[in-house]
């Protein structure tokens, strides 16, 4: 199975591993002006996976507009109230300030 790109053949994986698309990834495509299988070419992604996101249009803005809101609401609370809170912490230890923060990003914890 393959599809032409540009005028290279591309050979499709007949066993392929998922690819996990980002939401940068997601909006680029859903505002590209171009056919899917131009987009699919230029971003290195399956034809399919590029039709069936710009056929969720709708959806994927609306992801998008609520990760940004989360987005700010984090970086809000990290640089407002975190990070100052933990300083004075240290300082109050007689600590450096020296912090590993650790994220997870799992779609089972967003709510």
């Amino acid at each position: 199975m393959s599809f032409k790109c540009s005028g290279d053949v591309v050979s499709a994986i007949v066993k392929r591993k998922r690819q996990s698309i980002t939401l940068a990834s997601k909006i680029e495509i859903v505002n590209a002006s171009e056919r899917p299988i131009d987009v699919a070419c230029r971003l290195g992604l399956p034809p399919l996976s590029v039709r069936t996101i710009m056929q969720k249009k709708e959806v994927t803005k609306k992801v998008a507009a609520k990760a940004e809101i989360t987005k700010h609401i984090f970086q809000e609370y990290l640089v407002d109230r975190a990070i100052p809170e933990l300083h004075e912490y240290c300082k109050q230890e007689n600590m450096d300030f020296e912090i590993l923060l650790i994220l997870d990003n799992a779609a089972a914890l967003v709510s």
